[in-house]
């Protein structure tokens, strides 16, 4: 039986906490939402909660005496486990998770998890789209991709499939629970989120937490060609499959996609490109092979897959212009990605908040491959501009806005030339989330000249 007294911490911007109290309010249960946002800043999220006379705000702080009261709370991912209110509620033996945490708890069957820095939300939702029409079963996604696993939880049956996306903060909530997915999939582990978490040791150590708790009955599909994912190998007791763009069962061979030893397709056939889009596939044609998806129905669901919105998307080819939208690369290592997959001459908008990575490698692929940058406010252009000065890198300007960049990026292109939203950075500073960053940029490129 579920218990009462249910306080969620961070109703937030993306989902997770306004599915959590949706599907609490739904079930009868009494409510505290407590957010250190306002009521304006939260109106999106606040919206669909209107209806609910069970729920009560605190909004604009948190209050000990809440925590202190709560037998159950649901905090935001990225709370700390030090956090002072998770403190209190921790010494009233309150019990403590975070929105994935919460739901497996209550899920009634089995969960394929998919986490890294890279890769994960494409790579998840490609394991959803070849496992939806090949299974006798109901395949869900949900998690870390902006849908909540608490809006299919009803739905679920014991005979049912369910795809989640953790981040690194989600992963941490698997140790009060003690529980792994049955198939868990690391996409790959590069520097992130270090502003978070001590070192990058830390950071890899917990996304390494979605194996901890596996069974020898369990599947864990790891990336062979990353060698911060091959130290997960050591402790993981389930079945281990690595994947690899060379080497294992699913791989690359002159110029032709393999499944299960046989040849699948043709590389040109697919709608993605890049070698880390391949790895995306080959760690999710592992994940076909154990669910036995026939080659022909594995060919299909390739051939049509498109890829996710903010994800290297092509937004519109305006006089022989094309203008690319990555507002997903909040990392360095993203953006060199990004950019070593594009086709040149480019013109790069970066810039944004610090996560307290490092920017040299980027600086240095800006110089090669960037044939003018133009970097948005923040801490992370505040780290890039002496970097660029010492490798005498003077083709860039500071902009105000997305919209000043925007503007000069089509005044400063000739066709032929790729504009690449790649930020590296977050996005707090100037927009709600990186999604409201991608959108933004959508908008002002379509605008009518």
């Amino acid at each position: 039986m579920i218990e009462k007294k249910y306080l969620v911490m961070g109703l937030g911007l993306h989902g997770g906490g306004l599915g959590v109290a949706k599907w609490l309010a739904e079930q009868g249960h009494p409510v505290l939402i407590t957010d250190l946002k306002n009521q304006r800043e939260l109106a999106a999220s606040l919206a669909p909660l209107k209806k609910f006379k069970n729920i009560t705000y605190r909004l604009g702080q948190h209050q000990l005496s809440d925590f202190q009261n709560a037998a159950v709370v649901i905090a935001n991912p990225s709370v700390r486990q030090d956090n002072k209110y998770l403190l209190a509620a921790k010494k009233v033996k309150a019990k403590i998770y975070n929105d994935l945490s919460f739901f497996l708890t209550l899920c009634p069957c089995p969960v394929i998890g998919i986490t890294g820095t890279k890769g994960k939300s494409t790579t998840a939702t490609l394991i959803y789209q070849l496992l939806k029409t090949g299974q006798k079963k109901k395949v869900y996604l949900g998690g870390n991709i902006r849908i909540s696993p608490f809006s299919f939880l009803s739905k679920l049956t014991t005979q049912d499939l369910v795809v989640l996306e953790f981040s690194s903060w989600q992963c941490e909530g698997l140790k009060s629970i003690k529980y792994s997915p049955s198939v868990a999939i690391l996409t790959n582990v590069g520097q992130d989120h270090l502003n978070t978490y001590k070192n990058f040791t830390a950071y890899r150590n917990a996304k390494l937490l979605l194996f901890k708790y596996q069974t020898k009955k369990d599947w864990a599909i790891i990336n062979r060609d990353d060698r911060a994912s091959q130290q997960a190998t050591g402790f993981i007791v389930g079945k281990i499959k690595k994947f690899s763009l060379s080497h294992g069962d699913n791989y690359v061979k002159n110029n032709y996609l393999y499944y299960q030893q046989r040849k699948l397709m043709s590389i040109d056939q697919l709608k993605l490109t890049g070698q880390y889009n391949i790895a995306n596939m080959i760690a999710a044609l592992y994940v076909a092979q154990i669910y036995h998806l026939s080659l022909a129905r594995v060919r299909i669901i390739l051939k049509n897959f498109s890829g996710l919105p903010g994800r290297r998307q092509l937004i519109r080819v305006w006089q022989g212009r094309k203008f690319v939208n990555d507002t997903t690369a909040t990392s360095p290592l993203a953006t060199i990605t990004s950019l070593q997959s594009s086709q040149q001459p480019i013109i790069l908008i970066a810039g944004g908040m610090d996560k307290s990575l490092s920017y040299n490698q980027l600086a240095k692929t800006i110089q090669q491959k960037v044939d003018f940058l133009l970097l948005l406010p923040g801490s992370a252009t505040d780290k890039i501009k002496p970097l660029l000065k010492r490798l005498s890198y003077k083709k860039y300007q500071e902009v105000s806005s997305l919209a000043a960049a925007v503007k000069i990026a089509k005044q400063k292109s000739k066709p032929t030339y790729t504009i690449l939203l790649s930020p590296a950075a977050a996005s707090f500073n100037l927009f709600i989330n990186e999604f409201d960053r991608g959108d933004q940029f959508n908008k002002l490129v379509n605008q009518k000249p």
